[in-house]
């Protein structure tokens, strides 16, 4: 899996990043086109081929750049109250998460991101949203197309991440992806970026001991 997403971030050839597109899509049921990967063989002469890069969940503070500045647009854009009491509660969540509860700490992360991005966000690193929401138990009936709950396709969306959000065993990221449900309910374009992530995600943690005998050897 590390040797995939490198070929995918790094390598010079188009074909290259194509061919470890499709074998990430075979090992874990990613459709290439939903991770970015349409560049990969972009014929958009504005995209430079050799330094593109594509940011992942294991990127470090490059990802934590790339899910706020995303976050940030997400949440510009919605309208709905209710909506907007739910994404302040995820947003907010993540950047204490990053920032610590009084947003005094990992100030060089938030210096690395946009101006617009700070502006967008910065009430959010000191507010004290709090989200009143019933207790939900997450169906155990697979496929989860099949459940009662799933009565249309953002249904199906949401649920699937809701399930797959709960199994991830990275402390911080566990965190992140719940909170974000809020924008994922929200904004598809959102959902679009942080599914793949948390695919991406599921992929590692379930391959760990295969990498770990790799890296050993």
């Amino acid at each position: 899996v590390p040797s995939l997403l490198q070929i995918i971030r790094k390598s010079s050839l188009s074909e290259c990043r194509y061919l470890a597109s499709l074998a990430l899509g075979c090992l874990g049921a990613v459709d290439p086109g939903r991770i970015g990967l349409s560049l990969a063989c972009s014929t958009n002469t504005n995209v430079d081929q050799h330094n593109a890069r594509f940011v992942f969940v294991d990127s470090g503070e490059q990802f934590y750049i790339e899910l706020l500045e995303r976050a940030a647009v997400a949440f510009s854009g919605i309208l709905d109250a209710s909506m907007q009491v739910e994404c302040s509660y995820s947003i907010q969540t993540v950047l204490r998460e990053l920032f610590g509860r009084h947003g005094s700490e990992s100030s060089n992360l938030w210096d690395m991101l946009s101006d617009q991005c700070r502006s967008s966000l910065s009430m959010l690193r000191k507010s004290s949203f709090i989200l009143h929401k019933p207790l939900q138990h997450l169906p155990t009936k697979r496929p989860i197309i099949e459940c009662e709950q799933v009565k249309d396709f953002r249904s199906w969306l949401n649920l699937w991440y809701k399930i797959t959000a709960a199994k991830i065993r990275h402390e911080k990221l566990k965190i992140f992806f719940g909170a974000l449900e809020g924008l994922v309910n929200a904004d598809i374009v959102f959902a679009g970026f942080i599914l793949p992530q948390l695919i991406l995600q599921s992929i590692i943690e379930h391959n760990l001991t295969c990498m770990n005998e790799v890296i050993q050897f």
